[in-house]
């Protein structure tokens, strides 16, 4: 199979990004079948899996200001 250098890194983002999304459905499976294990033990029901466990790529990001909002928001101190 002949490939450009653009198609070969397309087929290596296109098969990296597939096991990345295999892995975290593996995860949030796991995630949700120890919430169902747990829940007939527990005294309050756990009725989100997420609010059980937070993975690292469902964490919102904190992106910084633009300086403009910034001398914005300083000068109503």
């Amino acid at each position: 199979m002949d490939l450009t250098p653009a198609e070969f890194g397309y087929l290596v983002k296109g098969w990296s990004e597939q096991q990345e999304q295999q892995f975290r459905s593996e995860w949030e499976r796991v995630r949700w079948s120890t919430v169902m294990i747990m829940n007939p033990h527990l005294k309050k029901q756990i009725a989100n899996p997420k609010s059980f466990m937070k993975f690292e790529w469902e964490k919102e990001e904190v992106k910084p200001l633009p300086d403009d909002e910034l001398k914005r928001l300083k000068a109503w101190q």
